[in-house]
């Protein structure tokens, strides 16, 4: 999937590129078709992010493995679907994609769980690994070329299924939000950066939420 900083390092962090193995571990009750829906297209996101030129950039249906971080524990907090995060849960079915232009990216996640209940486990879970990295800086360390992106933790909030992070990009004007909630049994996993970031990634949730709740 693709990074959040895609000005400065392509295909960087906050995503991902390359899809390893051992992703799904058990039948999908929804096919792929279906969970794709459930994603914003191009258009969509550019009226979010008062953007016009963002494009799809890269899709995908498995978790991926494509940088360290530092504090490990904050993996989750800079990366989006990561197999660090992903890899050892019973989730069923994935489908992300990711826009992204000079002027800001936006990655989008949705995978499926067995249960409404496995889905929330999860972001709980999830939630009290985000809540250690509170006011750190985290480096990201790309596994393919080795450059380093730092991201400074500003805010990290947990409410109703839902954890959000803000980080700031270090040494750019870059901020990314980063939202992680449980619907139904779905976990959405949605990060939005650029110079302007508020609220951009709830917004995204909001929506792809929306489509599940009238699915």
């Amino acid at each position: 999937m693709i990074g959040a900083v895609f000005v400065l390092a392509v295909f960087g962090v906050v995503g991902c590129t390359q899809v390893v193995s051992g992703a799904a571990v058990a039948p999908s009750t929804v096919r792929p078709a279906d969970i794709e829906s459930l994603l914003l297209d191009a258009d969509e996101i550019n009226s979010i992010m008062d953007t016009s030129d963002l494009e799809l950039a890269e899709s995908g249906d498995g978790p991926d493995d494509t940088i360290d971080a530092s504090p490990s524990e904050c993996h989750g907090v800079v990366y989006i679907s990561g197999e660090a995060e992903y890899g050892n849960t019973d989730f069923t079915e994935m489908n992300w994609e990711a826009v992204a232009s000079n002027n800001g990216s936006v990655v989008q996640s949705v995978a499926e769980f067995p249960s409404p209940s496995d889905a929330a486990a999860f972001v709980k879970d999830q939630g009290k690994a985000w809540d250690s990295c509170r006011k750190v800086t985290i480096t990201a360390v790309s596994k393919d070329d080795g450059t380093k992106t730092r991201y400074q933790v500003r805010s990290i909030s947990t409410s109703n299924n839902t954890v959000t992070a803000l980080t700031v990009v270090t040494e750019t004007d870059w901020q990314c939000q980063h939202v992680l909630q449980a619907v139904s049994s779905f976990v959405l996993d949605i990060s939005a950066c650029g110079a302007n970031i508020s609220d951009q990634a709830e917004t995204v949730a909001s929506k792809v939420a929306a489509r599940i709740g009238s699915g």
